[in-house]
């Protein structure tokens, strides 16, 4: 495994998890009923 091999995984990662964040925010939100702890969620 090269480290551009790791970089680009990584940076897929990143793309996948930026696109599904909103999803991921608002199933949080309705399972908590707060939008602070449903950010605090998604976050970590």
């Amino acid at each position: 495994m090269h480290a551009g091999d790791d970089a680009d995984s990584l940076d897929r990662a990143t793309r996948d998890f930026v696109a599904a964040r909103p999803q991921l925010f608002g199933i949080a939100y309705r399972v908590l009923g707060s939008a602070v702890e449903a950010e605090d969620i998604v976050q970590e």
